[in-house]
């Protein structure tokens, strides 16, 4: 028998070694492997696009970007909401930093704030009308208790009126000097995107953690947000350091009624046919959580904020008038969380249980069709990591970068666990308590603020069920 024999009876004994495990499968493994292969097959087409986008299309991106000669700078308006008593000891230094950004064209400043009680703070801020030789304009928003408001109130009643590009930027943030440059001729260079997102990366603080975040911040917004972007035909707006399209967001608005408006305004965005872009090499710095407690109180409020517009948005999505492709592109964004928390998880039970069971019966505990998925999944999310660490090595992203992703890939099993405790948290707060803005507190001793949440605005979110699709770009 030849070489070619030998492989035919081999792959003959597996197949049949394969289908006679899966029927002799309980009807609990037969509903685990049913999951398992769903979630499977979306780990392998995300990283596939990730790989893809950040090795092929990301560079190709950025090349054509800034080969892009801009005939004519728009006239670029920095919108920075603020939640004062709790970014009162660094807003200064961040409006120094953003007013030292290298725009060549018109580029004007816009502070608008919320506070609960006046603070000496405001007097300084509200006297200051230029920094660097940029324009400025300070003020208190009253009655506000959001970030969305903040930005509406500038976009209609602060922004100049031939103002044709928005960048947002939270109070923390320390933008490169060119990051403006570097989203404006992203979006120039793309007349269909209405939205690019810069990568924020938490790079800056004290924090034992910034190690670890900074890590997984970088491993999103340069590899898995341009995968997505790829596989859903759109990313998706971060909630600050990305540049707006002035008519579009006004058009579309920011609900002060949802914890993430900004996931809300980007399926608003992508239900009228428009696109939002990433560029991972337009950089924002900001402070990285200094406790465990402030890390974790965040991530809880974005994920409960996810949680919000996903509930509210998908059955509206689901009766849209617009094609089935695009209906599940965009859910695909909404509940990229689910498959990857629960991909995670499939993986890491297999291994804990085939691992426990090896060791003290020295036999295999989970049927072969199950083993077999968990290793397809092991070997995928390998791939990921190899690439991840290649693709900072390829970019000259510096030892200190290369350290933070490394850390962050050897905590990616807490993480995963983490993703999928948070989304039941989510559940758990829907459908028992009343929804609270917990802001992020800057420093360890800071005060934790609870803000009820804003009823919704009709100008500012518009019903899902009468979108009509535009033509695709």
């Amino acid at each position: 028998m030849n070489c070619f024999d030998v492989s035919e009876v081999k792959a003959l004994v597996f197949t049949d070694a394969f289908i006679q495990a899966f029927h002799c499968m309980s009807v609990a493994e037969t509903i685990w492997f049913f999951f398992q292969a769903i979630f499977t097959v979306w780990l392998i087409l995300l990283i596939s696009s990730s790989i893809l986008s950040s090795v092929l299309v990301i560079p190709r991106t950025r090349r054509l970007s800034e080969d892009h000669e801009v005939k004519r700078w728009p006239r670029v308006a920095a919108v920075i909401p603020c939640y004062l008593p709790n970014e009162k000891d660094i807003i200064v230094e961040t409006l120094d930093i953003i007013a030292s950004t290298t725009y060549p064209g018109h580029f004007s400043m816009n502070l608008p704030y919320n506070t609960p009680y006046d603070l000496e703070i405001e007097q300084h801020l509200c006297s200051v009308t230029g920094i660097k030789q940029r324009s400025i304009k300070c003020e208190r928003v009253e009655e506000s208790t959001s970030k969305a408001t903040n930005v509406m109130h500038a976009l209609n009643k602060m922004v100049e009126d031939d103002v044709e590009v928005v960048v947002i930027f939270d109070a923390d943030h320390h933008p490169e000097r060119s990051t403006v440059e570097r989203l404006v001729r992203a979006l120039e260079s793309n007349p269909h995107a209405c939205c690019v997102q810069g990568a924020v990366l938490a790079s800056r603080g004290h924090s034992f953690l910034r190690p670890v975040v900074g890590g997984m911040e970088w491993t999103g917004w340069n590899f898995y947000a341009p995968g997505m972007r790829l596989l859903a035909s759109s990313a998706w707006f971060g909630g600050a350091g990305a540049a707006w399209r002035r008519d579009v967001l006004q058009e579309i608005g920011l609900d002060p009624s949802r914890m993430t408006e900004d996931i809300d305004a980007s399926v608003r965005a992508m239900l009228k046919g428009h696109k939002i872009i990433v560029a991972p090499w337009a950089r924002i710095h900001e402070l990285c959580p200094s406790t465990v407690g402030i890390f974790l109180r965040q991530r809880l409020r974005w994920a409960t904020g996810w949680e919000q517009v996903t509930w509210s948005t998908a059955p509206k999505i689901i009766s849209a008038r617009i094609d089935i492709v695009s209906k599940l592109r965009i859910l695909s964004i909404l509940t990229a969380r689910y498959f990857g928390a629960f991909s995670g998880m499939f993986t890491l039970v297999n291994f804990v249980a085939t691992t426990t069971r090896f060791v003290y019966e020295h036999q295999q505990v989970i049927a072969l069709p199950i083993a077999l998925l968990s290793s397809v999944s092991g070997v995928v999310s390998a791939s990921a990591g190899v690439t991840i660490i290649l693709v900072v090595l390829f970019n000259g992203e510096g030892r200190d970068q290369a350290v933070n992703v490394v850390s962050f890939l050897l905590f990616a099993p807490l993480f995963f666990i983490f993703k999928l405790y948070s989304i039941l948290h989510s559940w758990v707060v829907l459908l028992c308590c009343s929804v609270t803005w917990v802001t992020t507190t800057r420093t360890a001793n800071g005060k934790v603020h609870r803000i009820a949440v804003e009823p919704s605005k009709r100008h500012v979110h518009m019903p899902l069920d009468v979108v009509e699709p535009l033509e695709e770009a």
